[in-house]
């Protein structure tokens, strides 16, 4: 009786495009931030394919502050990209945010501007859900991994979670406020740099307008999201005269852990409520 309940419980449940519809996140944005969650095809229409790379040739994220203007000249309507798979006993909704800039910065107690930019930047939302649809935990994407909450404990409009966008660095974070980041996700040579000048790197969420974006399954797969090299030309790191490269900007959603294996890799990603 008991398995032909639980058989009849998931004929009954809604299709994963059915949830991946109707748990799409609830975005709040930091005050100031320039930059939301936008279709790819701005950016892509203004990028060449450079050396394995993409590159918006007509800005320069090297430049700083003068180049939030160019970039910003790439935003769209609100948009995230969802997919939504079957794994084992788990249901599990991928929801994908692109953003044409990535501009993180932060004043110091001597007043020194230390800011970090690239090209490109791609960020997630996770929702885990039993196979009769009842959603578990809900994972936030931040720098060098992400955390997760339980379904219960993490704040919600409805059936959608809510998602606090960092300002500039476009992590997320599950509540408004000031966020230090882990040390792992910085080299010895940058931390070395906020500890001379006496400074912990953080995000900062909260106090900017909440938004609803539209929905677009991955499915069928875009021929955009094969491109195996980094969105985006070399990334920065910035203080006080000196303006050194730092990295790529990041791979598309394809080509990261949780795309290959999303409960393996979100089990990685700590737990709180």
């Amino acid at each position: 009786m008991l398995l032909a309940a639980l058989l009849a419980a998931v004929a009954l449940a809604p299709s994963p495009p059915q949830l991946l519809a109707r748990h799409v996140p609830v975005l709040v944005y930091a005050r100031g931030e320039a930059f939301g969650a936008s279709p790819v095809d701005p950016y892509l229409a203004a990028a060449v394919q450079e050396e394995g790379h993409l590159d918006v040739t007509p800005c320069d994220p090297a430049s700083g502050f003068p180049a939030i203007q160019c970039y910003s000249r790439l935003n769209g309507s609100p948009t995230v990209y969802g997919r939504a798979t079957v794994a084992g006993r788990r249901i599990v909704l991928s929801y994908w945010l692109f953003y044409s800039f990535n501009f993180w910065t932060q004043g110091t107690p001597g007043g020194e501007p230390i800011w970090r930019s690239h090209e490109g930047d791609w960020e997630e939302v996770l929702v885990v859900l039993d196979r009769t649809g009842k959603p578990l935990q809900v994972g936030y994407s931040r720098h060098c991994g992400g955390a997760r909450k339980t379904w219960s404990s993490a704040p919600k409009r409805g059936l959608r979670p809510l998602v606090y966008v960092a300002l500039g660095s476009h992590a997320n974070y599950p509540s408004a406020g000031r966020f230090r980041h882990e040390n792992r996700c910085w080299p010895a040579a940058a931390l070395a740099v906020f500890r001379s000048l006496k400074t912990v790197p953080r995000d900062v969420t909260g106090g900017g307008p909440t938004v609803r974006p539209k929905l677009v399954r991955l499915a069928p797969a875009p021929t955009w999201l094969a491109f195996p090299g980094p969105w985006g030309e070399t990334g920065w790191f910035h203080v006080g005269d000196a303006t050194l490269a730092f990295g790529m900007g990041p791979l598309g959603p394809a080509f990261h852990a949780t795309w290959r294996d999303p409960l393996r890799e979100l089990a990685r990603w700590p737990l709180s409520g």
